[in-house]
């Protein structure tokens, strides 16, 4: 992406609304010698010093001194970025906001709780190691939010991604959490080989409103990710949205229910044709939503092309949610139809679910209840949460559709539970 480009969206995310986003540092609680209950930090630093194989032990203690579920995951949440365990796989982060969805459930009980947040320990012990990342040697540049927010799109671009850790530094001081979090969902949209970009992203804005986070080291882990994993300049592909209109328009007053249907049809051969026609933004993402829940009934295995694409639409809704003018929602729609359709292309063979608005068997919420109880694999918590958020939003008449495909999920129709279930078990029993 040239210079140019990239300043012109920076200057777009951070002219749209520098100070839509808010964000309130947590109180700390008063130390309490008599509760002795560990505070985040101090459980941070004993996930990192605890070995492997000690985990679950270090799990049953820290609930046996009063350590809640959502605390713990709440330190889950920030250890790989705060130990540099960010530097690989980043799995282990983005699956701990999905995990407090499900145990917060109802018919939940407080032993399945402790047991999906035990997974949680051991899932993140296999990426934790002592490598923490440089702080900034000064503080924020002088400059202007848009010349910030700029930067971050083009280093990444560049693949630097010390560049583009000191791009959200300065762009957070100029510009604010929320221009930073849109410049970095325009970057995140750029490779198609990835999905976790976005995905990463997503699952860091909603962890940081959830466990009451520090934005900055969850963005800047977020910005050095897509700069390590950006494609090299002469293998970029950039499909870009064509002008409005220029592949075709939705037919002229048609119900809702036939622009989705007639977008379905033309994505088939054109999957430019959302970002390149003009279609009110629901039909568009209602079809987007039923080619990703028909690749899923199609490929239903756990951690397939399906299973992301589900996971990336869900994330590049919550990028375009975040928007800020209409160019900015078309780039973002029109490059998560692209790369869905790239992903997922399997979304073109399933057939319907010939049964429209059939209700899931179990309801949404008892769906949420059987992955916590019967999870153990990041992508059984992500991708289920995942689907139905966006079967939340999807019409009556397509419901059907997405409770075809949540059902032939391998965690719903086949679980394996986790292994170690049955020594967490009696761990937590023996510790009281």
């Amino acid at each position: 992406m040239d210079r140019r480009r990239a300043l012109q969206l920076g200057g777009a995310i951070a002219l749209a609304g520098a100070g839509a986003w808010t964000w309130t540092r947590p109180a700390r609680d008063a130390p309490s010698a008599a509760r002795r209950v560990p505070d985040r930090s101090a459980i941070v630093d004993r996930l990192r010093t605890t070995p492997t194989r000690d985990m679950l032990s270090l799990s049953a203690e820290l609930f046996a001194r009063g350590v809640t579920p959502e605390a713990l995951l709440g330190a889950l949440f920030v250890a790989p970025v705060l130990t540099g365990s960010d530097n690989g796989d980043v799995h282990s982060v983005l699956t701990i906001e999905p995990v407090a969805r499900c145990i917060a459930a109802p018919g939940i009980g407080p032993l399945e709780r402790r047991l999906a947040v035990a997974w949680a320990v051991s899932n993140t012990a296999d990426w934790l190691r002592d490598d923490r990342p440089p702080e900034p040697a000064d503080g924020p540049r002088a400059g202007s939010a848009e010349t910030a927010c700029a930067a971050i799109v083009e280093h990444i671009a560049h693949r630097d991604a010390a560049a583009a850790d000191r791009a959200v530094v300065d762009s957070l001081a100029l510009a604010g959490p929320g221009p930073t979090a849109r410049a970095l969902a325009l970057a995140g949209l750029d490779s198609p080989t990835d999905p976790h970009r976005l995905i990463y992203l997503e699952q860091a804005l909603r962890g940081v409103r959830r466990f009451e986070a520090a934005p900055a080291p969850m963005l800047r882990s977020v910005a050095r990710y897509m700069a390590r994993t950006a494609l090299p300049p002469d293998a970029r592909i950039e499909p870009r949205p064509p002008p409005l209109g220029a592949t075709g328009r939705a037919p002229g007053g048609a119900s809702d229910a036939a622009t989705t249907r007639w977008l379905l049809d033309g994505l088939v051969a054109d999957p430019d044709l959302v970002g390149g026609s003009d279609p009110p933004p629901g039909p568009a993402w209602h079809a987007l939503t039923v080619w990703a829940m028909r690749a899923l009934r199609a490929n239903p295995s756990v951690s397939g092309p399906a299973v992301h694409g589900i996971s990336l639409l869900h994330a590049a809704r919550g990028a375009w949610q975040r928007a800020r003018g209409d160019a900015e929602r078309r780039f973002i729609l029109g490059r998560a139809a692209r790369w869905l359709v790239t992903l997922a292309p399997s979304g073109a063979d399933a057939p319907g679910a010939g049964a429209p608005g059939v209700g899931l068997a179990p309801s949404p919420a008892g769906l949420l209840a059987t992955v916590a109880r019967a999870g153990s694999d990041a992508h059984d918590f992500k991708s289920i949460v995942a689907a139905l958020e966006l079967r939340a939003a999807l019409p009556e008449i397509w419901r059907g559709e997405a409770d075809a495909a949540v059902a032939s999920a391998r965690v719903v129709r086949a679980p394996a539970p986790w292994p170690q279930r049955p020594r967490m078990q009696a761990l937590l029993a023996s510790s009281g």
